[in-house]
């Protein structure tokens, strides 16, 4: 089997269903569903990991709304791990890799080996692929979108109706196999661009203006997510309030200095690194190390870096990164750290009810609702004058990284074949 998610339909699963002898994992999902595209990336990771071990079906339930009938799922994302046409367990919303592993393991389809791609290397060519004419299109086609109102932001690529974030709307498309095939640009540099939350003409231009044909671009994506990592505007080590986590953060901003320099660190260093950041991770969802596991994941994602050809993996580390950013943000904002674990605590209240009970009815729902509410006012109020105002709020860092990147791109060298 392709180690790569399948798109089937209500035709094509039926004939897996009968004649597969691995394990299915179906995911119900729809374009529309930013959950069900940020999750994405990671289910393309798994299939590639688990090679002819697991197939991964992916249906949208808006073309075929007979499957989701089928399996009665209310919300998306909804994976379902089936034995032939026996169920054998189901999991909803955006997971990690690790945890969704865990998962299959519990439930007996466990991912034993990893049958990766072969090794994918730097881009092997120039900014626009030397063109200047390709460059000038694309350019002045997004500009045109951004003054449009075209452009938007989002934790996953997205092309829809003429409207998308940067990345999509600069090919229009949301894969990065085709970002980088029509732009000539290194695939990392599709999430590093939708990270930055540029959607404005004025924000467009200061990271395309100064962007020049012929220039090596595959250390951007990591200059920007180094910039990130050392801002000290996020106040990283109160924030973390983790000595251990942050000396780990410092040791990759080392690293990452050495490899841009020329001076490949050691692998044992990468590889010691990475397994002190994963024994960092968040396995058990503690909603007060929501950041912490987050960046701790970020680290073992990193730890070596990945190539520049690999989309999939810097689309994960900046899906990463945006999380942690909305924690940064809550913390810049004065939320206390029980503040910023109560949206997870309330899921999980949530949760342990709806088991208790067997399922909510509307009624039931209601009420928890209406209990919750009444519990937690003051945080309630608070979380929805967050939302209100998190477009103005979340200015200030957005430029930040706008600038960092526009700086990396104006920057970069040109491109000299090895």
């Amino acid at each position: 089997m392709p180690h790569t998610t399948i798109a089937a339909t209500d035709v094509s699963l039926k004939e897996y269903l009968a004649k597969a002898d691995a394990p299915i994992l179906l995911d119900l999902w729809a374009p529309w569903c930013a959950p069900c595209r940020a999750l994405a990336p990671t289910l393309e990771k798994l299939a590639e990991e688990a090679g002819d071990e697991l197939i991964v079906l992916k249906v949208d339930v808006d073309e075929y709304p007979a499957v989701r009938e089928r399996y009665a799922v209310r919300g998306i994302p909804t994976m379902i791990l089936l034995k032939g046409e026996t169920e054998l367990a189901r999991l909803s919303g955006t997971q990690p890799l690790s945890k969704l592993k865990q998962w299959l393991s519990e439930h007996g389809a466990p991912i034993e080996t990893k049958a990766a791609r072969p090794t994918q290397t730097a881009q092997r060519w120039g900014a626009f692929y030397g063109d200047a004419q390709l460059r000038d299109f694309l350019v002045t086609r997004m500009k045109q979108h951004a003054d449009q109102g075209d452009v938007s932001t989002s934790r996953a690529p997205v092309w829809m109706a003429g409207k998308g974030t940067f990345a999509a709307t600069l090919v229009h498309s949301e894969s990065l196999d085709v970002f980088e095939r029509v732009s000539g640009l290194p695939a990392s540099l599709a999430p590093a661009l939708d990270f930055v939350g540029a959607c404005n003409e004025q924000e467009v231009s200061a990271l395309l203006d100064d962007l020049r044909i012929d220039t090596d671009l595959n250390h951007a994506a990591l200059q920007l997510l180094q910039n990130w990592m050392s801002d000290p505007a996020h106040r990283w080590t109160d924030v973390l309030g983790e000595p251990q986590l942050d000396e780990l953060r410092v040791q990759w901003l080392a690293l990452c200095q050495q490899a841009m320099t020329q001076q490949a660190p050691a692998a044992q260093k990468w590889e010691q690194l990475r397994e002190a950041a994963a024994a960092l991770e968040n396995p058990k969802h503690d909603p007060h190390r929501q950041l912490q596991g987050m960046l701790a994941n970020l680290l073992t994602r990193v730890s070596p870096l990945p190539a520049s050809s690999d989309g999939l993996a810097w689309s994960a580390v900046f899906q990463a990164a945006g999380w942690c950013s909305l924690h940064l943000l809550m913390d810049s904002m004065d939320w206390t750290a029980v503040e910023r674990a109560t949206p997870a605590l309330r899921s999980n209240w949530f949760q342990t009810h709806e088991r208790e009970l067997g399922g909510f009815s509307k009624e039931q729902l209601q009420a928890h609702r209406e209990q919750w509410n009444a519990e937690n006012a003051e945080f309630l109020i608070k979380e929805q004058a967050f939302h209100a105002q998190y477009g103005e709020n979340a200015k200030a860092p957005n430029l930040r990284r706008i600038a960092a990147l526009a700086q990396a791109l104006a920057k970069a060298p040109l491109y000299l074949p090895a």
